[in-house]
């Protein structure tokens, strides 16, 4: 065998090693972290991470949510969103207890989240808030929205079982 025969076929056997290693079915990389994985279309799809070793989540606390209403820059805009600890929009979560965080710097708009499991939650419209409350989230559509701004401060999040 020559030498740049042999040499194709050392990385021929590396590379199908390298993808027979990206089929297993443990990741590759620990997991530290507990919030959901959002890929970058903004769709959080993933379980909260979980210890390998049981069925039983990784961490007791709760998942991280924030609820964020206006901007840092502009703590009055017309914006409303839940996000991950990173920023990065939520729009779908699995079911499950979430620490929930809100961003609510304005004094003339709120976040009001409503959904299945009697779950009714908000921030007062005049004044911010910045506290956090532990939640529940079940299968089903979540609504959040500015009350006083319903028409265009809106949004939603799915919980998959």
């Amino acid at each position: 065998m020559t030498r740049r025969t042999r040499t194709i076929a050392i990385m021929l056997t590396a590379a199908s090693l390298a993808l027979a290693g990206c089929s297993a079915s443990t990741p590759a990389e620990p997991d530290d972290s507990a919030a959901p994985t959002v890929s970058e279309t903004t769709d959080a799809t993933s379980a909260p991470a979980t210890d390998e070793s049981s069925s039983e989540p990784a961490a007791d606390a709760p998942t991280s949510l924030m609820a964020v209403v206006g901007t840092e820059d502009d703590p009055e805009a017309y914006e409303i969103e839940l996000t991950d600890e990173s920023g990065a929009t939520i729009t779908t979560l699995p079911a499950g207890d979430y620490s929930l965080t809100f961003v609510d710097r304005s004094t003339m708009h709120n976040f009001h989240m409503t959904g299945p499991g009697d779950v009714d939650v908000r921030t007062d419209v005049p004044g911010s808030d910045e506290s956090t409350i532990e939640i529940t989230l079940v299968e089903g559509t979540y609504e959040y929205v500015c009350d006083p701004h319903v028409s265009n401060m809106s949004g939603s999040v799915e919980v998959t079982a």
